[in-house]
This record gives C-alpha cells, structure tokens and sequence, in this order.
C-alpha cells in the first residue's frame, strides 16, 4: 500500500543519510505500532550499507525494572558481538574479544553513581569500541524498547551515552513511539549532530488505499480464469485456460483437502466484510463495523471454519472494547473459548483467553482477569506454545501483585520462570520469563531474602542469554 511503502520510504532515505554522515551521533525514529516491526527489519540492513564501517547492533529490551533493561542490553550488546567476531574471522579480520557482563563482577564495579546498571552498559560499550579493529569504525547502537516505563528517565539515559568519553565513537539510534514524548535531553547533548524522523501511516492515505482496494478487488465471477475485470462483469473465458471440472468432482476433491467446498464460492464476500469491518473502525463508523464483523463470524461459522472464527470473534470483541461495550466483548471472547474448545484448538483458545483478561483487566475486573490469565497459560502449556504460557503466568502474577495477593502472584511468577526456564533458547529470550524472574527478585528483596534474590536475578540473566539448561530457581516462604 501507498501509505505503508511512504512512511518506509522516508525512513530509509533519512537512515541512509545517517549511516553515510559518521559524524551525526543520535537518529531518533519516531514511528506507530504497526510499522515497529518493519522499522526493526529494516534498520539492521544498514551495517550492509556500501558506506558503512560500523556494526549495528539491535537492542529492542523493554525499559522496565530496577535494572531499566540495562542489564539486558549488556548481555545483548556481548551476545551480539561475539557472533559478529566469528563472522568477521571468516572474514579474514581479527577482532578482540569482550567479557559477558558476569552480574556480581560487574555490579561490584558499578556501585557509584544514579544508575549503576547504566555503568554496566557503558562498560560493555566501551570494551566493544576497544577490540573493534580497522577497518570497522565505531559502533551503533539501535535501541528499541518495546516497553517504556519513564520515558524522562530513557531520555536521561541515552544523553548519558551520548556525553560519555570513553562511548565518542558510539553512535545511536533511538526507536520510539509516537506518543511517547520526545527525547529532548538526548537531542540537546547530540545537539546539530542528532537527526530526527517520522515513520507512520498517514490516516488519510491509509483510507484510501483500503477503499482503492476493497472498490478494485476482484469477486468470485470476476477472478474466474485469473482475469480481472469491472465489478459484477464475468469476464470472457481465456483462450488457454485448463478445462473446468465439474462442480461435484471440484466439491468431492476440496472435501478430501478438508475444506468446505461453499468457501470457494463465499471467500470473495467474506474477505469484504473483514476488510470492511476495519475500514469502517478507521473512519469512525463504530456500528457499520460491528454489523460487518459481525456477519464475518456468522459466515465463518456456516463455513465450518473453526479457526478463523476464532480469529473473527476476538477482532470483534475488540472493536466493541474500542466503542465503550465490555459487557458484549466479554460475551464475544467467552463464545470464542467455547469454539475453540469444542474444537479442540487449545492455541486459538489460550489466545482468546488472553484476550478476555484484557478486556477484564481494562474494566478493573481483576480477579476476573487473572482468572483468565491462569487459564490461558494452563492452555497455552498443555498445547506446546510455551511464549503464550509464559505471558499468561507473568500476566497472571502481575495483577495477583495488583489486588495484594502476594502468595498467588508468587506462584504465578514462578510458573512463568520455569516454564521459560524450560524452554527452547530463543523461546526464552522472546518471553517475558526475564521480567518475571527480575519481579520475583524484588518480591524476595523486599521480604530480606537477599540470597533467593540474587540467584534469581541471575537466572534472569541466564534467560535473556539463551541459557535455558540450569533448572528454575525456587521460591520459598520463609527468609534466607
């Protein structure tokens, strides 16, 4: 679309000229949500620019915790490193080696100042700019957290960075929201040197690109034989075109492949109705797309399609969340969970059940909500999708902390944390096992369990490096 391949456009333009001009310090890329993902596919591509000298190195951990996510990145940064030393040595060129940033060293020399994690990172900067060899110049550091939780503080951080000596040849690229206030702090100490751009869709040309598109789509006469013609004109047979089966063979052989044969003939309409439900929410038409949504989870019902239904009902309960209606929502997710159960979708069910703690947990109904968390990573485990169970303990133990049910969310906490611990490496590092892990060291903190803390501030670390072999550290109830 128009408005997505503009916003991209103006991206790699301004990223381009970064690269190119060394001697620029700060790109700050402002972009919406929906293009986050395509920003961070398209930065990295840049450390194979013909003009760049200098690795580019992803940091996309959250800003949350007592640590603010440094100590995440530190592990990224060597992580990073190391596999781009293997590939440089391939390469014919010799780089040093760096420390992983071991916790209890590192924090024993990282004890001054306001943010001894920041130290951290700065130390691990550092030791990367130090074994970087000709004919690598500098570093640049994309940081791109998915979650803020002060953004004055982010702010004050990156100037940090940005003002070090020892980090001169450190360069950054800081990925934000829209709504997130700019970095002002950051942008003053990289002063002429920091660019900013913008990277989001336009409202009005993503209108009109859905409404070029629902208007030139084809329908089902309009695609027979691959031709595409004026809406409601069937178009001439093609001259080349294989000899059509008869309707009974074409219903038998779908049938075989599972599908409903009266898809082929309702797939055009229901693909209207879908991307005319989201148009409508676009343009403010709250019950036009509720009543298209709507009639889309009906047809996909009489299609026999279990799946997407699923998918349907939890869209639609979101735009009736959106309009101000929570009690239909619910209504909605809770006939979604009894598809997907009778149909023995136990991932389309997790989902839906994450999806229903949301919309519990807007409405302050939280006991509700982490109901429906428990359930969702009860699910999700018993399925095999580790990430979906993981989120539901965290989630789970997050509002237990929320509503002072301290033991349970405990209990929550650690499920998260074990079954991350049990996980895949890069399973791990994706989940929020990490996060639960860090939240049940300051619970143990808190309660003077100075030991328990720090091993599980450890296991955290473990996590976010892939390390998923050592076994789930426990809790306990009583001091240490």
């Amino acid at each position: 679309m128009q408005s997505i391949s503009d916003a991209l456009s103006c991206l790699h333009d301004d990223a381009a000229w970064f690269t190119r001009a060394r001697e620029l310090r700060l790109l700050v890329v402002r972009t919406s949500g929906d293009l986050r993902g395509a920003v961070l596919d398209l930065l990295p591509g840049f450390e194979f620019h013909a003009d760049n000298r200098s690795p580019w190195i992803v940091l996309d951990d959250a800003r949350v915790g007592e640590d603010a996510g440094w100590m995440a990145r530190s592990n990224r940064l060597a992580a990073a490193w190391e596999r781009r030393r293997e590939a440089y040595a391939r390469d014919g060129i010799e780089v040093g080696a760096v420390p992983l940033p071991a916790t209890a060293s590192l924090r024993q020399s990282a004890t001054a100042g306001p943010s001894p994690y920041l130290s951290v990172f700065e130390l691990m900067t550092g030791a990367v700019l130090r074994a970087s060899r000709e004919p690598l110049r500098g570093l640049v550091l994309v940081v791109a957290p998915t979650i803020v939780d002060d953004a004055r503080a982010l702010d004050e951080e990156v100037a940090r960075l940005l003002a070090a000596r020892e980090l001169a040849a450190c360069r950054i690229v800081l990925v934000l929201d829209l709504d997130e206030p700019p970095p002002r702090r950051a942008m003053a100490v990289a002063g002429p040197l920091a660019v900013e751009t913008r990277c989001a869709v336009e409202p009005r040309q993503k209108q009109a690109d859905f409404t070029a598109f629902l208007a030139s789509a084809p329908d089902g006469a309009r695609a027979s034989g691959g031709v595409v013609g004026p809406r409601g004109v069937a178009p001439p047979r093609r001259v080349d075109a294989p000899p059509e089966l008869p309707r009974e063979q074409r219903d038998a052989l779908l049938r075989g492949a599972g599908i409903n044969p009266a898809f082929v003939d309702e797939s055009a309409r229901f693909r209207d109705q879908i991307l005319g439900a989201a148009l409508a929410m676009q343009q403010g038409r709250g019950p036009d797309a509720i009543a298209q949504q709507r009639s889309a989870c009906d047809l996909a019902a009489s299609l026999d399609l279990a799946v997407v239904e699923v998918i349907c009902r939890v869209t639609l309960a979101s735009y009736l969340s959106a309009l101000g209606r929570p009690e239909a929502a619910v209504d909605e997710l809770e006939r979604a969970v009894s598809v997907a159960r009778a149909h023995r979708l136990p991932q389309q069910e997790s989902q839906a059940l994450l999806a229903l703690g949301l919309v519990h947990a807007l409405g302050q109904r939280f006991t509700d909500a982490a109901r429906a968390y428990v359930n969702a990573a009860r699910t999700a485990e018993a399925a095999g999708s580790p990430l979906l169970a993981i989120e539901g303990w965290r989630l789970a133990g997050q509002l237990g902390l929320l509503i002072n049910a301290e033991e349970q969310a405990i209990d929550c906490l650690k499920e998260a944390v074990r079954v991350a611990a049990d996980s895949e490496p890069d399973v791990a590092q994706l989940s929020s096992g990490p996060e639960a892990a860090r939240r049940l060291a300051a619970l143990c903190r808190a309660r003077g369990w100075r030991v328990q803390a720090a091993s599980l501030e450890e296991q955290a670390d473990r996590l976010e490096r892939g390390r998923t072999t050592a076994s789930p550290t426990s809790v306990g109830t009583s001091g240490g």
